[in-house]
């Protein structure tokens, strides 16, 4: 037989079968025609030797399985472990017989101790009998007479002897109570049941023999005292039957009858623990191939594949789970730890790409800041300061500043959305603008050619970018400002972007009108560039929409408002105060705000005082 059907348990499932339908027959036959035992002797014989049998192969293998569990590896899979099934088998098979077992024992012990004790009440009874006609046989002509005639009267088998003063006075039969004399000896502990009664115990021959034909052959002896009588005398009735008559035929009877459930109950256990276990490795099998099939691919569906090879082994400690020594659990191990070493290769390869992407993006978010102006253009009446956050390494905002002549060029921009994408379309965006702006041959300064020339750029960025990105669905808000130092004439074109703040020196809040579309949307959009004179000491504060909605843990926004308040008690507390001041109280109030929160959207700002 393979190692399988030892390890699987469908040995112990073979041999049972084979106790049971094999070996008790034949057992039977042996014993009732070759040994000539009786008939009910030998099924009891048969039927127990079937049990030992049972029995025996149960803890053999529970021995096997103790020390497969013992010696099983740790540390890698062993293909030859001990199976599941086979411990399903021995556990569900072991607890039914013990069960079973438990129950008919303590059932025939408790039957056993009906029937003996109703046998002693009853050789009670007819040992008083006997005492009645003893005592009435004084007055009786031939007192023996009565005496031969309650023999017939007593239960078939029982033969009884009358003592009176330490003299045998009459026995029913005299060589019986001679040969039990001489060659029987009473048992004590014996029989638990009989010891309950000091007067009944059980006569065995003395001559060692084997303990079944000892007990076929003993005798149940009862020795009741009566007396003294009015002349004083005593009388000691003793009444022997034999062991079979008594109480073992009733026994035996019982035993068939409470050994044939026996068998069945067995033999339907044995059955049902084989269906378990295989279900259970059935389960087990089915649970860990789906870890196979989602796994690398790599396992065979063979309960049997050494998943140890020499180029598949993990050492112990590159398991994240130790092995057992259940196979099937093992093999599950197995698979989970492939799969974690896997997971673990994957993940090293995630982190070295997350890395290069990381690099890559930092190297984004240089170069972006590369396309933004160092340093603010130098005018004699103008404080200028310039700020812009990424929300991720490279972002979609972006500003820009030059001076031609006595003029303030200024570009505040924000592209939709965040992150590279965003970032390179901001880079378009702010090619086109500072080429066609810087590289005109000359810029004709009056406020009124200044308009115009703006309108111009904006209008041939937005036909370029809509014309030739606009399935991209990515477009610009752009705030364009030329503003002239000398006579304090400030020109914009609003593209759908944040009105700035514009404090005057009374501190009075001025916010512009938009006048056009964002740019990259719609072709041959209608732009209008607009102009108003600022006065010396106005402040001028613009920034994209991700100052006034950021967002802190409780998702509240920053609010043009909370701006505008936080300007105005900065004039209010400080008039003298410069555009790099204002910039930095602006951007503490917005790291407070923030807080612990994730940035929620590329943060620009641009302020400068007009002196």
């Amino acid at each position: 037989m393979s190692d399988d059907a030892v390890e699987s348990g469908h040995v112990v499932f073979l041999t049972i079968l084979y106790a049971l339908f094999v070996h008790g027959p034949l057992y039977f036959l042996a014993q009732y025609y070759i040994s000539g035992l009786p008939f009910e002797i030998a099924k009891l014989v048969s039927i127990k030797a079937v049990l030992n049998s049972n029995i025996c192969v149960l803890l053999a293998y529970l021995v096997f399985v103790v020390l497969k569990l013992l010696s099983g590896g740790r540390s890698k899979y062993k293909s030859n472990s001990v199976s599941v099934s086979g411990l399903v088998f021995l556990t569900s098979y072991g607890v039914i017989s013990l069960v079973s077992l438990i129950v008919i024992i303590s059932f025939s012990n408790y039957y056993k101790g009906g029937i003996v004790r109703m046998y002693y009440e009853g050789m009670k009874i007819q040992a008083a009998s006997v005492y009645r006609v003893f005592k009435d046989a004084d007055a009786e002509p031939d007192p023996f007479l009565n005496i031969d005639q309650l023999r017939h009267s007593l239960a078939p088998g029982i033969e009884f002897q009358i003592s009176s003063n330490g003299n045998d006075i009459y026995s029913s039969d005299n060589d019986l109570f001679h040969r039990l004399k001489l060659f029987y000896e009473s048992s004590e502990g014996e029989d638990e049941h009989v010891d309950k009664y000091p007067d009944l115990n059980i006569l065995l021959p003395s001559n060692d023999g084997a303990d079944l034909g000892r007990m076929v052959d003993s005798f149940y002896k009862l020795s009741a005292e009566f007396g003294p009588s009015v002349e004083g005398s005593s009388a000691v009735i003793q009444l022997v039957q034999n062991a079979n008559t008594a109480v073992l035929d009733a026994m035996e009877s019982f035993a068939g009858i409470v050994f044939s459930y026996l068998i069945i109950i067995l033999s339907a256990a044995a059955f049902y623990s084989y269906w378990l276990s295989s279900r259970a490795q059935k389960e087990i099998n089915t649970l860990f191939s789906a870890s196979k099939s989602s796994s690398s691919g790599d396992y065979k569906a063979d309960d049997n594949a050494d998943l140890n090879s020499d180029d598949q082994t993990y050492s112990s400690s590159d398991s994240v789970l130790c092995y057992s020594p259940i196979r099937e659990i093992s093999r599950g191990v197995d698979i989970i730890n492939r799969s974690f070493a896997e997971i673990l290769e994957s993940r090293d390869s995630i982190r070295v790409l997350n890395a290069i992407a990381q690099k890559q993006l930092t190297n984004a978010g240089t170069i972006q800041q590369s396309f933004l102006v160092k340093s603010s253009p130098k005018l004699d009446s103008v404080d200028l300061s310039l700020f812009m956050q990424p929300a991720y390494n490279a972002g979609g905002d972006w500003y820009d500043a030059f001076s031609v002549g006595d003029k303030l060029f200024l570009v505040i921009a924000d592209v939709c959305d965040k992150g590279v994408p965003a970032a390179l379309f901001m880079s378009v965006f702010r090619s086109l603008i500072r080429y066609d702006t810087v590289s005109r041959p000359r810029w004709d300064l009056t406020d009124q050619a200044v308009a115009e020339q703006m309108v111009n750029v904006i209008t041939h960025v937005n036909d370029y970018m809509s014309c030739n990105h606009g399935d991209d669905v990515y477009f610009a808000t752009v705030l364009f400002v030329v503003f002239d130092q000398k006579s304090g004439c400030m020109t914009y074109i609003s593209a759908g972007h944040e009105s700035p703040l514009i404090f005057t020196p009374d501190r009075a809040c001025i916010q512009l009108d938009t006048t056009g579309p964002a740019v990259g949307i719609f072709q041959n959009s209608l732009y209008v560039a607009k102009s108003l004179f600022l006065q010396r000491g106005t402040t001028f504060v613009g920034f994209t929409d991700g100052v006034i909605d950021a967002r802190n843990e409780a998702d509240e926004s920053f609010t043009t408002e909370r701006l505008i308040d936080l300007c105005d008690h900065l004039l209010a507390a400080s008039p003298d105060i410069t555009s790099s001041e204002i910039m930095d109280r602006i951007k503490a109030e917005l790291m407070s705000h923030i807080g612990t929160a994730s940035q929620f959207d590329d943060i620009t700002l641009a302020s400068f005082v007009y002196k």
